[in-house]
């Protein structure tokens, strides 16, 4: 049985594995790092965080109406989707 507002458990659990799988992904990629030998200037360092940051706010920016409700109080349980949550 749900609690009206909560996330439902297989959001959560899919949300879980997820999130088990990019630190695990993260984990091996940096174990198995090796030494570049090679010179990356200042600029190139911020070019890249901006990069990241772009691709990571872009996502949101796409998922906003997922997003917001995942977070939101469902009022209606048989709300109707449209094209605009696609």
């Amino acid at each position: 049985m749900e609690l009206p507002g909560c996330i439902p458990k297989r959001k959560l659990v899919a949300l879980l594995e997820t999130s088990l799988t990019v630190l695990l992904v993260l984990f091996v990629i940096c174990a198995l790092a090796q030494p570049a030998y090679a010179y990356v200037d200042p600029g190139s360092g911020f070019v890249t965080c901006q990069a990241i940051s772009t691709i990571f706010f872009g996502i949101i920016f796409f998922l906003r109406r997922r997003l917001r409700m995942l977070f939101k109080r469902k009022t209606d349980n048989f709300r109707r989707l449209d094209a605009r949550d696609f």
